[in-house]
């Protein structure tokens, strides 16, 4: 589902008008990100916990020039799903 299909989606069900939908889901990302840049984490109910983490410098392949080189050393987001959204997932037929 692409960013836009989302804010369809919930601008529908939520009886809102598109306009007022995209600003809550911009506002709501950079809430996020301002909070996953001070490195604190965001637990939303039921759907899980985002974090940063440090990722250590390490070798990787350039497949291109076919050869190895250093990886410099960064943070990424991480994302842990909640008990009520995995146990949702586990609970849902394959072909849906």
């Amino acid at each position: 589902m692409t960013h836009i299909e989302v804010i369809d989606y919930l601008s529908e069900h939520l009886e809102t008008s598109k306009a007022e939908m995209r600003r809550l889901m911009d506002q709501s990302t950079s809430v996020i990100t301002q909070i996953l840049d001070r490195e604190y984490a965001i637990t939303l109910p039921r759907l899980g916990t985002f974090n940063t983490k440090k990722r250590q410098k390490r070798r990787g392949f350039h497949p291109r020039r076919k050869q190895f080189m250093m990886l410099p050393q960064r943070r990424v987001v991480s994302f842990r799903a909640g008990t009520s959204l995995r146990n949702h997932v586990k609970n849902m037929r394959v072909g849906k």
